[in-house]
């Protein structure tokens, strides 16, 4: 299979996506010959950070702060949530 030119850890997941894939057409419970105790988990938990919901209090904190001309990168530090999620929390509804 052609790789495309991929970054090595790009590489790594192909190549766990592939035996997972051989695993998965035979039927197979455990991979015969590769050895990754991790591959289920690299593809079935992916890492990521969880999403705390931001309180309607928050919200409101959020839309005065911007209304007073602070800065979304401040507004995302203090709240610990990312500029997007200002951004959306922020924008006008069309």
């Amino acid at each position: 299979m052609d790789r495309g030119g991929l970054q090595s850890h790009a590489l790594k997941r192909v190549e766990r996506l592939e035996a997972l894939w051989e695993q998965a057409r035979r039927g197979a419970d455990e991979p015969e010959d590769v050895d990754g105790s991790d591959l289920l988990e690299a593809v079935t938990e992916p890492t990521r950070r969880s999403r705390t919901p931001l309180t309607p209090h928050q919200i409101d904190a959020i839309h005065t702060a911007r209304a007073n001309g602070e800065s979304a990168m401040s507004i995302a530090r203090r709240f610990e949530v990312s500029r997007m999620t200002v951004w959306e929390k922020t924008r006008p509804l069309e």
